[in-house]
């Protein structure tokens, strides 16, 4: 029933189903249910896959509170517990056999036998049936040693074949396993392979690992960045982890402060001596294990990328980037995911040597910056690192850094568990330093984690992927080199590190001769590590090396490049889901139409520019009464009120562009997942669209406002340049304040329009959004206004959605342009406020973190509300633009809402910063 099959006990499969063609066959994503299981397992072990017995579960992304059920339906809960985990492989196989006919039992077999899986011999209970004909079809070819000198063979059908048969089998529990056991014994010194499923191998070996980190529910129910983000005690804790389970706490919660020290797994035992225990506990013992040791920082992550949805993922991504950490590419098995959606977020700068005497510089979308790869494996055991290795050679001479965790490092030497086969990626950026610089351009190093024998798929797209693959092996043999041999023909050029025994010499320089033909070999590209040679200097010949490559003519690859190699080598990327791909559409239907950012602005957000500023102007008009002259008050007033409805039925007026209607379309009608990726995809790719232009215009800011010589008007004039050419989902957002705004009014104005409003429901999605972590502009940065009915109702509906539980405290921030405020928040709390060069912030915004139940009481609140502020203007632009009435008001502001309020002040401005401070407090 759990599998699907209860209706093949009677109509068996056949082989005629399985090989049909169909969509399903064509499809390279992972089992999400538990009916997916069986055709998941025929259809790998048809294409003779090692990967057929891994039975991982991947969760859908979909939203069941959004989802139609029918709770009558007699499926309905156990499919609930389709999504995550994983099933024993021989549970599957089992199932499958007994739903299958005869012919198709025959076929099962043979692609086993072909794997080198163990076949059944009895099935078990209640068919308890000897598998004679299933076995009939496979023949085996083999030398016994008796043959060895006439090189004579023989083969036969495995059926009549006479040998002796050793069985193993279990009287109790044991402490180890059979199976490993078996497994050790078949396989040769060179290479391993599970002939029997056994508890360690991949599924089984992941579940285990994650119950010990306390992960095991994670599975399915996937951690959220509003888990990670909400403000409970732990995070006030500086208390180094005492258990496992604390383990993936203290990576993420060290991680979203930036700490390098995220990667130490180090346990610090607890001080137990006067607790009392019980020792009929049943689990006292495997607690006791829990203290002290360490476990490898690689196998916390992978647990915790295992354990996250894909938004998490970004922002892990994002910040380990920013502690300058190695990334994983291709998660490890039982996953073996591309992570193309994960590195989509990260935004690197640099400056070539080809653009240093202009000082210009690139700024680009990592995952669509084209750069020479460098990969690094390893084949069979090595004495030394090679992940210590790209740390030297990545590192510059006047400071070292770990980008790779490596075996020398704090908690590098723990044993990986889950780890092996990952595949981790960094990068090289020159700064324009020609001196200093390790490399002219950008290069990407990938690394292998494990031996190459062991995962093939990996190291095949690797050699795709490559302008040099690096091969570190300390001795070979007859395997080794047939194996490397079938590389010829590869577009990659291969190198290899030696780390060879005097005695093994002669061997590998005769497997060399060999090789060097085959795969294009010559002397420049055989590296020789010594064993008693400096370090020191085989890095620099390890690094002149990929010089060379980097100088000379090569293949250049792009992530995203990379992920269409990936799915062509059958391994997917985290973007194939279905959720991911529906917000992706209507992300890319919005951004097709941007040709030139001014114009579309103009285009399809018509409530903003000149309208909005005249609006915004009666507005403060209506406030400050500076122009009224002879005119009363009530008269005054009474003409400004009219101003401002003629202003906003012009606004009303206005139809709805087609980009603000696929904007709202995909805000109303997606589900939560579906509407999570639309706008992470769309503020992706609108960021790409503007950033071109964006990142001069900054520089040129950047450089002007340092400058104390220039004409305050030049930085005027770029400031505008800046806010003209800014597209974001802000501009979006506002656009829908901004209609709402307008329609509110006519409906207060005109009872019966009430009736027919069309965009009450905008407040909700809003709050919405807020709710999930998206910062929600409060001020509007060209304006210089807030659109006070759209924030109230947006509030209050986000009071609704918590069921009245909304009591906030408010923390901002307050400085001059450019001191890091917005850094300072993110690097706090974990938020995703915007961060550039230049005047990144433009207005206000306002973030919402959620505090934990058992904190509120403490915390007298149920959110902090954080507030990210523009940055106060400079000093040379006091007189122009009534810079200093402008800062006095955002100071007022933001002082009056809050009850923190954080003042980042930069040394050569706190004259300022105290006059600013000084108005803000008479009011």
């Amino acid at each position: 029933m759990k599998l699907g099959l209860h209706k093949r006990s009677n109509k068996k499969l056949t082989m005629g189903e399985v090989l049909e063609i169909n969509p399903d066959s064509l499809t390279t994503v992972p089992p999400q249910t538990l009916e997916d299981l069986p055709w998941h397992f025929l259809r790998k072990l048809m294409a003779l896959s090692g990967t057929a017995r891994n039975t991982d579960l991947v969760p859908k992304d979909k939203e069941d509170e959004d989802e139609e059920v029918d709770i009558n339906d007699e499926g309905f809960f156990l499919r609930g517990m389709d999504y995550g985990g994983s099933v024993n492989p021989l549970d599957v196989l089992c199932a499958v056999l007994f739903c299958s006919d005869s012919f198709l039992h025959q076929e099962i077999f043979l692609k086993m036998s072909m794997c080198q899986f163990a076949l059944p011999l009895i099935l078990p209970p209640p068919k308890r049936i000897f598998m004679l004909w299933a076995l009939r079809d496979i023949v085996r070819k083999w030398r016994p040693h008796c043959l060895v000198e006439k090189r004579g063979f023989r083969e036969e059908s495995l059926v009549r074949t006479s040998m002796a048969t050793i069985s193993v089998v279990r009287m109790g529990r044991s402490s180890f396993s059979k199976s490993k056991l078996l497994n050790e014994v078949l396989s040769s010194p060179q290479q391993h392979h599970d002939f029997f499923v056994h508890r360690d191998m991949e599924c089984g070996r992941v579940e285990s690992f994650l119950m010990k980190l306390g992960l095991h529910d994670r599975s399915s129910k996937k951690l959220t960045m509003g888990e990670v983000l909400e403000i409970n005690p732990d995070i006030l804790t500086t208390v180094p982890p005492q258990t496992l389970e604390d383990l993936p706490w203290h990576f993420l919660r060290k991680l979203m402060a930036l700490s390098g020290t995220a990667r130490n797994t180090d346990l610090v035992p607890k001080d137990n001596e006067d607790e009392e225990v019980d020792i009929n506990d049943e689990d006292f013992f495997l607690r006791g294990m829990d203290y002290g040791g360490s476990v490898n920082p690689l196998d916390v992550l992978c647990a915790v990328l295992f354990c996250s949805d894909s938004f998490l993922h970004q922002e892990i991504f994002l910040k380990m980037s920013m502690c300058q950490f190695a990334l994983p590419l291709i998660l490890p098995p039982p996953k073996r995911i591309f992570m193309l959606w994960a590195l989509r977020d990260i935004v690197r700068k640099w400056r070539p040597h080809c653009l240093v005497e202009k000082r210009g510089f690139r700024e680009e979308s990592l995952v669509r910056t084209s750069m020479p790869t460098i990969s690094v494996v390893r084949m069979g055991r090595s004495s030394f690192s090679k992940s210590k290795l790209l740390n030297e050679v990545l590192s510059s001479t006047q400071q070292h850094h770990d980008f790779f965790v490596h075996r020398d490092m704090e908690c590098g030497s723990a044993p990986r568990e889950i780890s092996d086969g990952l595949v981790e990626i960094s990068w090289y950026f020159p700064g324009g330093r020609e001196k200093s610089d390790l490399f002219p351009e950008p290069v990407a190093f990938t690394n292998l984690r494990g031996d190459i024998e062991s995962y093939w798929p990996q190291f095949r797209f690797l050699t795709v992927v490559s302008s040099a693959v690096f091969i570190i092996a300390e001795n070979m043999s007859d395997k080794q080199c047939d194996m490397l041999a079938t590389l010829q023909g590869s577009a990659s050029k291969y190198y290899l590190i030696l780390n060879v025994d005097g005695e093994k010499s002669k061997e590998t320089l005769r497997f060399l001769n060999k090789l060097a033909p085959l795969l294009s070999l010559t002397k420049s590209q055989i590296l020789v590590k010594e064993k008693n040679k400096n370090t020191a200097e085989f890095v620099k010949k390890f690094r002149s090396t990929i010089r060379n490559i980097v100088n000379s003519p090569q293949k250049v690859v792009s992530i995203e490049v990379m992920a269409k190699v990936s799915q062509e080598l059958g391994i997917p990327t985290d973007e194939e889901r279905q959720t991911c791909q529906i917000g992706i559409l209507h992300a890319n239907e919005i951004t097709e139409e941007i040709k030139d950012v001014v114009v579309y602005k103009k285009k399809m957000l018509k409530l903003q520019g000149d309208l909005w500023k005249n609006l915004t102007k009666v507005e403060k008009e209506w406030c400050r009464m500076k122009w009224q002259d002879d005119t009363s008050a009530e008269d005054y007033k009474s003409q400004l009120r009219q101003k401002l409805i003629d202003l906003r039925y012009q606004q009303n007026q206005c139809d709805l562009t087609n980009g603000i209607t696929t904007f709202i379309n995909g805000m109303q009608h997606l589900h939560s997942k579906e509407k999570h990726y639309f706008l992470k995809r769309l503020k992706f790719n609108l960021d790409s669209v503007a950033r071109a232009n964006l990142s001069k215009l900054r520089e040129e800011y950047k450089e002007l406002y340092q400058n104390s010589g220039n004409d305050p008007g030049q930085l005027v004039q770029l400031d505008e340049l800046i806010s003209a050419s800014s597209l974001g989902i802000e501009h979006f957002m506002r656009e829908l304040g901004q209609f709402y705004e307008a329609e509110y009014m006519m409906a207060k104005e005109d009872k019966t329009i009430e009736r027919h409003r069309q965009f009450v429901h905008l407040p909700g999605i809003a709050a919405d959004l807020m709710l999930e972590g998206f910062p929600m502009e409060l001020i509007d940065g060209d304006a210089s206004n807030i659109p006070l009915q759209w924030i109230t109702d947006v509030l209050t509906a986000l009071h609704s959605k918590v069921g009245g539980k909304s009591r906030m405290k408010v923390l901002t921030v307050l400085g001059v342009q450019s001191t890091g405020k917005s850094t300072l928040l993110n690097t706090m709390f974990g938020l995703q406020f915007a961060v550039s060069s230049g005047r990144c912030t433009r207005g206000a915004f306002m973030s919402l973190l959620r505090v934990s139940e058992n904190f509120q009481q403490e915390l007298s609140c149920d959110f902090i509300l954080v507030i990210d502020t523009e940055g106060l203007k400079a000093p040379k632009l006091a007189t122009l633009e009534d810079s200093y009435e402008h800062d006095n008001e955002l100071a007022t502001l933001v002082i009056g809402l809050s009850d923190i309020t954080l003042v980042n002040l930069a040394m050569e401005n706190t004259t300022e910063m105290k006059d600013i401070l000084h108005q803000s407090t008479l009011f």
